[in-house]
This record gives structure tokens, sequence and C-alpha cells, in this order.
């Protein structure tokens, strides 16, 4: 948790810190789902390929 009582830039890293756990804690439990495979997301990889080419 960040802690509000610290100040400059120890307050910065304390928030810096805490947002970094939360995103990896998300893209960990998307990874180990395998969501971004799955029918719903993954259906129009092909046509994402094909734009970016």
């Amino acid at each position: 948790m960040p802690e509000p009582r610290k100040r400059g830039r120890a307050r910065a890293l304390s928030w810096h810190g805490t947002v970094g756990v939360w995103i990896i804690a998300a893209l960990l439990l998307l990874s180990v789902t395998g969501l971004t495979w799955s029918r719903y997301a993954g259906e129009t990889i092909g046509d994402v390929r094909t734009a970016l080419s």
C-alpha cells in the first residue's frame, strides 16, 4: 500500500511500487487464464496480423 505520509520522491516511489504490483498481478492473471487466446479475444488474430503487416 502507498504511504500517504511520505513526501516528495519517497511518496512517488511508494505509489509507483504499488501500481506496479497491481499491474503485474493483472498481467499474470491474464497470462495464466489464456484470455488473449480465447475464442472471444483471439478470434480475429489473423486479421490483426494482416493489418500490422
